[in-house]
């Protein structure tokens, strides 16, 4: 195996290790791209060794080789995260080299998308405007962002169980559920000063624009709403300074 795998266009660099447990502790130790395991192996066999580099959290891709031929033993080392599987047939070596590369390869893409996945959850759960993901034919919430939570005051998991109508005030209730049944025509919508309730029953005014997505095949509407109070705020004080400035004005008795 050794020989084959260094001749290989890859050019393989290969370390054996008999014992498993010394092959663990260097798995923990050093960098590997692969693992080659064989089933039957002293002080524990494939499986058991399997399960302890999942408890271990080591990431590394493993095909999993054994001379008995037994789907189950296919199965049960799939199940415990082997990327593939080979039995020991007489042209098995022959595979191996390309089976190894599409198991890097494979591990390599996954890994890389974990990466964006993870970057693109933390740029929604961090995002500075509340987020709603809503079910387009049942409007339930299906995802939240924290945002979403300190906007409404109720915790994320108790925001999941409703439908995204039930925190609308009842002024708006009827022009959310427009923008919701013509959001598959449009696929994009606004609304301005959509009133929503908080868990202490306070109507905040807020923006908000949507989009219609299709995600796994299912229509979803993305909510993307923003807390106007202060700029509600800010304009009932330019309105009353404005009124004053009028009032004050029309008060002078000289001629201007």
């Amino acid at each position: 195996m050794e020989l084959l795998l260094k001749r290989h266009r890859s050019s393989f660099s290969i370390e054996i290790v008999h014992d498993p447990i010394i092959g663990l502790d260097r798995l923990s130790q050093n960098k590997y791209d692969a693992l080659i395991l064989d089933y039957s192996l002293p002080n524990m066999n494939g499986l058991e060794t399997l399960a302890e580099i999942k408890k271990r959290k080591l990431t590394i891709p493993v095909i999993m080789v054994t001379g008995q031929g037994d789907e189950r033993i296919a199965v049960q080392a799939m199940q415990q995260g082997a990327q593939d599987y080979l039995t020991k047939t007489p042209d098995y070596l022959n595979l191996l080299p390309d089976v190894i590369v599409r198991a890097i390869e494979e591990r390599r893409v996954s890994s890389r998308l974990h990466q964006i996945e993870h970057s693109y959850f933390s740029l929604f759960e961090n995002a500075s405007v509340a987020i709603f993901i809503v079910d387009a034919r049942t409007l339930k919430v299906l995802q939240v962002n924290k945002m979403a939570s300190q906007l409404l005051e109720i915790s994320q998991s108790q925001l999941l169980k409703k439908t995204f109508i039930e925190f609308c005030s009842s002024k708006s209730v009827e022009k959310m559920q427009k923008v919701f049944s013509e959001i598959g025509k449009k696929k994009h919508s606004s609304m301005d000063n959509l009133l929503l309730v908080q868990a202490n029953r306070r109507v905040i005014p807020t923006d908000m624009s949507c989009s219609l997505v299709q995600v796994e095949g299912e229509e979803v509407v993305q909510l993307f709403i923003r807390d106007i109070r202060e700029k509600v705020k800010m304009q009932q004080q330019l309105l009353l300074s404005r009124q004053r400035l009028i009032s004050l004005f029309d008060g002078i008795t000289d001629l201007i």
